[in-house]
């Protein structure tokens, strides 16, 4: 094998390697399994497109020439569907399918001849050039809102890249339209195409890395810092908000209250109907309370069946929130498969103040208007 074909082999073998790595953790992580595996697809037929150009010479056949494109559009069409899924943003799947037959019915119009490589190779660089631009158009607002705009520049550096490659070519070939500049083994420059075709792919791996592994340490964090039963923010993540609330208050007097919220007769649901009801009364009263949020405002699981609710504004403001909140969930009715369960809560509220010390000296005064609130026949609003 000369050295010209030791090249497209290397980048053929790198993808087909590249392939079965994420074929593998498709196995191993289940969660984006579907995502990993079109990336291996990706890159599978990448590398079959590689391999048909191998045999590129003469006599021309159709598959080592209009084969090998179809190929590398097919594979750029995988790569987009990864990362729809991946990204959760609805797949353009007609589109691509009609993108896809439009090109495999050009390609059997113009055919593999000498005096059509022209109108192939400006159908190869054209259709690729477009498709890439799609799929970065149609990922991109998704990525930027859930991982910023940082790792939404990494991710679109190997697009870029070869959207200029194409780019390029095109325009070249453009301004030559009386020699084809086919990819080919005596094609001028095609050592350079396949540098860039190397680059990109490493690149496209790295970023798929970089986007699994972001995906996996912000899951893990969420787990740690969220109520498995609830989806609220647990008492991990509620010591870091009143640690920021006082923060707020000692640097800038901005106020705020503390209401503790407590789901009265909870036991008495839970051995009545089970443990199962119980938790289906978590959840209402964890929803109810969300939707009834003012902006700013902030709520987690204390435990059990204790909830904490951090609202900003003076006492009026955190009272007022308290008094909502109590009125919607004794209003609401509970599904409990063919039964309805009511429920109400008893609030204390601790608006801070310039005699407490600390952020504990507030939820201790909060924990005592409870014990208040519970004392005096519960579903009420006590201030402490």
């Amino acid at each position: 094998m000369d050295s010209q074909l030791s090249d497209v082999a290397l980048v053929a073998l790198q993808c087909l390697m590249y392939a079965a790595s994420w074929l593998l953790g498709g196995w191993w992580i289940r969660e984006h399994r579907r995502e990993f595996w079109y990336w291996s697809a990706f890159l599978v037929v990448l590398g079959v497109g590689f391999v048909l150009l191998m045999y590129r010479g003469e006599p021309r056949t159709w598959w080592a020439y209009n084969g090998s494109a179809l190929a590398w559009f097919a594979s750029l069409l995988l790569l987009w569907r990864g990362l729809e899924h991946f990204v959760r943003v609805r797949p353009a799947t007609r589109l691509q399918l009609g993108a896809f037959a439009a090109a495999v019915a050009l390609n059997v119009w113009i055919g593999s001849e000498q005096q059509h490589a022209v109108g192939r190779t400006l159908t190869a660089y054209g259709s690729n050039l477009v498709v890439v631009a799609m799929a970065l158009a149609s990922v991109a607002p998704a990525i930027r809102r859930i991982y910023g705009t940082r790792l939404l520049l990494l991710l679109s550096s190997p697009a870029v890249l070869l959207m200029g490659v194409f780019g390029l070519q095109l325009g070249l070939q453009l301004a030559d339209l009386q020699h084809a500049r086919e990819l080919h083994l005596t094609a001028s420059g095609r050592g350079r195409l396949l540098d860039a075709f190397l680059v990109a792919a490493g690149l496209f791996n790295l970023c798929f890395v970089a986007l699994v592994a972001h995906t996996l340490v912000s899951n893990l964090r969420r787990l740690g810092d969220q109520d498995a039963l609830t989806g609220l923010p647990n008492r991990r993540s509620l010591e870091r908000q009143l640690a920021r609330q006082w923060h707020d208050w000692i640097a800038r007097r901005q106020p705020f209250g503390i209401a503790l919220v407590d789901v009265d007769h909870f036991k008495a649901v839970n051995d009545t109907r089970g443990h199962p009801a119980g938790d289906a009364v978590l959840v209402a009263v964890a929803e109810a309370m969300v939707r009834n949020l003012r902006p700013g405002d902030f709520v987690a699981r204390y435990g059990g069946e204790e909830f904490v609710v951090v609202s900003t504004g003076g006492p009026e403001a955190v009272e007022g929130l308290a008094a909502r909140l109590r009125e919607r969930i004794r209003s609401q009715e509970i599904r409990w498969h063919d039964e309805s369960i009511s429920v109400t809560v008893s609030i204390g509220v601790a608006p801070v103040g310039p005699a407490d010390a600390g952020v504990d000296t507030v939820l201790k005064r909060a924990d005592g208007a409870l014990y208040a609130a519970k004392a005096a026949g519960r579903d009420r609003v006590v201030i402490g």
